[in-house]
């Protein structure tokens, strides 16, 4: 039996129904789907009239799906995922499959005409996205963007658009909600927007927000029975005992936001435009982690361990040996908390030149993020092996980590950017229509990261890294090589902490300066095929200094190996002396990226397209990681001709190709409006994290080759002036072309394995909402579902991984649904509302130690139920 590409289908499809004889001349009467203006290409177009694949999501359809928030947005459009970090929550964008943790973005995200999205720097950075309140649109650009949105946009672009003045009339919005999650806390919001005329010539627009996410996960105290030490039982693995519960739904966060924007017509053709958006996110307790063994999955019913600081100066005896220290002086939160804080100030200004419009944007994003994190079990792994490991250094305890001991990181994060662009584009409808323009950025980006713990400086004994480096010694106080007098830590890391108990420090800092031209021309060659090509040449340069402090990081660490020379063994001084990497580097480069296409429009109602166009993304560097990480590097192949250990410092930048076939059609006198597209994306010289699982740190090296095919389906159907149906199906396939290895031959990604966060190969989303006139007033009812596939994980079934464990498991599939009941009447909206409605629980990011204790799995928590009451007032 022959098999079918599903790009054929669709291209058989498409031209069906282009060729297809059209319907008779329409009533306007009669009901039809409202289109959508977007501008994608840098211009206002019907959705249906542009040559490329995009969704977009008006401010209604926002209000009535219940999206408070980008992960909203993610289930109910195709080709679009988002994966967070359990510890930081910090987010990396999938369009199509292409997706990175290392070097620079591959998703270009744009608030308006201002790109914000931030590179992978350090070993916490995340993109800040806005709340959904006052937004007019969401518009996601899939494939690459690299013409008009410049590097970066690799995947394809999410933007933002917010609403505008408007100088005709005025207009209204307030929103109030108020919903109860089970097994746990409430969550409220309160929005208002108002904009209109001030004058002939001032108009304004002003909004204002807020937003309480109740948390849903307890953080708890107990004790532990392991009950099958080899893990595989997953959260049955342990019998946990409850005896404290610190906090119930630590897990919250709030959003405050508030924009104003005023426009000048200083003449009918000239508009000045400056705006100002701040909006600040506090969270309490970071992602909504959960261990399996003290949490009732099936009920979504979640809890983790929370590790209380004892005081300062207690004298702590370690449980399985006769040892004691005395608890250091330790300033962090007890809980995991963050803020994300941003400002972003625009001048837009707007002229009609009669022959052409010449459009300006400045703008600076000021944004400060910080996220605290829990690494006292991380730590006591490392640092601690008597918690798990009995005298012996190879038999297991049987217990878990006991009350006193606190270990926190802080991930800080910072970017400046300031940003200037100018563009000329044509007006009118002649044969030729055209962009050009010039783009300036000066990004400026900022990491620190300090991580302390309470136990260290005053440790009596203590043992380092006996089973993960096979040493086959603990180091101890009074050791080699600094003898009487000095500690194990003295005698393994050649340093003390640094002030507040400090270990390991890092700190980044980029500065990207981007000068761009680019011009995009669009050409009907006849009535029904139009010709498309653009470029984009931009010259990137970029600075990057970073540097490692504390004592985990000293690249001259003795290890407690016996001292070669007895007379040059002096703690802290000559031979001996601590040394910290650092890293200044510079460097500049020239990209082009252009793009190709032909459209197809034999009538208004229809269109084929097709299109190949290039993604860019900058080259970088890497901090080189300390001593301690040698032994991975050598384990991972990366040794120079000598056999030494070798890291590389810089990477280049990586490119993707794409090609696209696609079509658009509106049928059934525009009740009915189908699109699809089908892609290949070829990734080459990807920049990809290595991570080194025993020193726990990582670099960035560019790793072979990867290609993604997929395609994407979408449609919109009013089958009756009362019921309409919308559904979304996309499918992506990114896969490593062959092994990608280091410099020695070790294998790092095996060929056919998945590209890291690429996220579900298969999602679905399928939406019935259905009108009933009662009385004078509107009712409705709305059903979302969204679906998403299991997908593989880096490291679940790959030995060669790093990190490879065969008792993980791929993330799960699973289905979403949401419902909405509500009247209309006047200008008042209200509706009750269900999220999440048969309370799924899917496991989405499992994982364990590896270490001395296997049995300790936790995941990532989706939101259980939420019930609620939406009322919105438009005027």
């Amino acid at each position: 039996m022959q098999k079918n590409h599903p790009g054929s289908l669709l291209v058989a499809m498409a031209v069906g129904v282009a060729l297809a004889p059209q319907a008779g001349a329409q009533s306007p009467a009669d009901p039809q789907l409202e289109e959508i203006i977007v501008t994608a290409t840098r211009r206002s177009q019907a959705l249906s009239d542009v040559p490329i694949s995009v969704s977009a999501i008006g401010d209604e359809e926002l209000q009535q799906r219940g999206a408070r928030q980008f992960d909203d947005i993610i289930r109910l459009t195709p080709g679009l995922n988002l994966t967070r970090q359990s510890f930081t929550g910090a987010s990396q964008i999938a369009i199509r499959g292409i997706s990175s943790n290392a070097g620079s973005g591959t998703t270009g995200l744009y608030i308006d005409d201002t790109p914000i999205q931030v590179r992978n720097m350090g070993f916490g950075a995340g993109n800040a996205f806005p709340g959904l309140f006052d937004i007019e649109r969401i518009e996601v650009l899939r494939g690459p963007q690299g013409t008009l949105f410049g590097a970066g946009s690799e995947g394809g672009t999410v933007r933002f658009i917010t609403t505008e003045p408007g100088r005709d009339e005025a207009s209204s919005t307030a929103r109030a909600e108020m919903g109860s999650t089970e097994n746990g806390e409430e969550s409220y919001e309160l929005g208002l927007a108002y904009g209109g005329p001030l004058s002939d010539r001032v108009a304004l627009r002003g909004s204002a927000y807020y937003r309480r996410d109740g948390g849903y996960v307890d953080a708890v105290g107990g004790s532990y029975e392991i009950v099958d030490p080899t893990g595989e039982s997953y959260g049955d693995s342990v019998n946990f005992t409850r005896t404290t519960t610190y906090e119930e739904d630590i897990n919250w966060s709030e959003t405050k936001s508030a924009r104003l924007a005023l426009k000048f017509a200083v003449t009918e053709n000239l508009t000045i435009t400056p705006s100002v958006f701040y909006q600040n996110v506090r969270n309490n307790g970071g992602s909504p982690s959960y261990d399996l063994a003290l949490s009732n999955q099936g009920n979504a019913d979640y809890a983790r361990q929370h590790y209380v600081q004892f005081a300062a100066g207690t004298l702590y005896t370690f449980p399985n040996t006769p040892h004691t220290t005395v608890l250091n002086e330790m300033t962090a939160p007890e809980n995991a908390r963050g803020e994300d804080e941003f400002t972003l100030t625009t001048l837009k200004i707007d002229w009609d030149l009669g022959w052409a419009e010449l459009v300006s944007n400045t703008s600076y994003f000021d944004r400060d993020q910080f996220q605290w994190a829990d690494y006292t079990k991380g730590y006591a792994q490392f640092y601690a092996p008597e918690f798990f490991l009995e005298a012996d250094g190879v038999t297991s305890t049987g217990t878990y980590l006991p009350e006193g001991l606190k270990g926190m990181s802080q991930y800080n994060n910072a970017q400046r950017n300031w940003v200037q662009e100018v563009r000329l584009q044509s007006t009118g409808d002649g044969k030729l229509s055209w962009v050009a323009g010039l783009f300036y950025s000066d990004l400026e980006q900022e990491a620190s990261q300090p991580i302390n713990h309470n136990w260290m400086i005053n440790a009596t004994w203590m043992g380092f890294f006996p089973t993960a480096f096979d040493w086959g010694y603990w180091t101890t106080n009074d050791g080699e090589p600094f003898g009487p007098g000095t500690t194990a830590l003295q005698n393994f890391f050649g340093d003390n902490p640094l002030e507040n108990a400090v270990m390991f420090y890092g700190e980044w800092a980029t500065q990207e300066q981007q000068i761009a031209g680019f011009a995009q021309f669009d050409y009907e060659v006849t009535d029904t095929i139009t010709l498309t090509a653009g470029i984009r040449a931009s010259e990137n340069r970029l600075e990057f200094n970073a540097a490692y402090l504390g004592p985990e990081n000293n690249a001259n660490a003795p290890f407690g190996f016996p001292c070669a020379d007895p007379g040059d063994c002096t703690f802290g001084s000559g031979a001996m002396a601590p040394s910290y990497p650092t890293s200044s580097t510079s460097g500049s480069e020239t990209a082009y990226t252009p793009k190709f296409g032909i459209s197809w429009q034999p009538s208004d109602a229809h269109m084929i397209y097709a299109s190949a166009a290039k993604g860019f993304r900058p080259a970088g560097a890497s901090l080189r990681v300390p001593a301690i990480c040698d032994f991975d590097l050598i384990q991972n192949g990366y040794v120079d001709d000598s056999g030494n250990p070798f890291q590389p410092e810089t990477y280049d930048s990586d490119s993707v190709w794409s090609y696209e076939l696609g079509a658009k059609n509106r049928l059934l006198d525009g009740r009915l409006y189908l699109e699809g597209s089908v892609y290949r994306i070829e990734w080459s010289d990807i920049q990809a994290n290595v991570s080194l699982p025993n020193c726990a740190y990582n670099f960035v090296d560019n790793l072979g080759n990867a290609t993604s095919d997929g395609f994407d389906l979408a449609f919109s159907y009013l089958v009756t002036e009362r019921f309409t149906l919308s559904g979304a199906y996309g499918y992506n396939d990114p896969s490593f072309d062959e092994d990608a290895t280091s410099p020695g031959g070790a294998v790092i990604f095996a060929g056919g394995s998945a590209v890291p966060n690429a996220g579900a190969p298969e999602t679905f989303s399928l939406t019935g909402e259905f009108n009933l006139p009662i009385g004078a007033h509107q009712g409705y009812a709305r059903l979302d579902y969204t679906w998403s596939a299991e997908w593989r994980r880096v490291g679940d079934q790959v030995p060669t991984d790093p990190f490879y464990d065969p008792r993980l498991k791929p993330t799960e599939s699973y289905g979403l649904v949401n419902l909405r009941l509500g009247m209309r009447f006047g200008d008042w909206d209200v509706s009750l509302f269900a999220q999440n409605l048969t309370n799924e629980a899917p496991r989405q990011d499992l994982s364990a130690s590896s270490y001395y204790d296997p049995q300790d799995w936790y995941d990532v928590a989706l939101r259980p139920r939420m019930v609620g009451l939406t009322a919105t007032w438009r005027l």
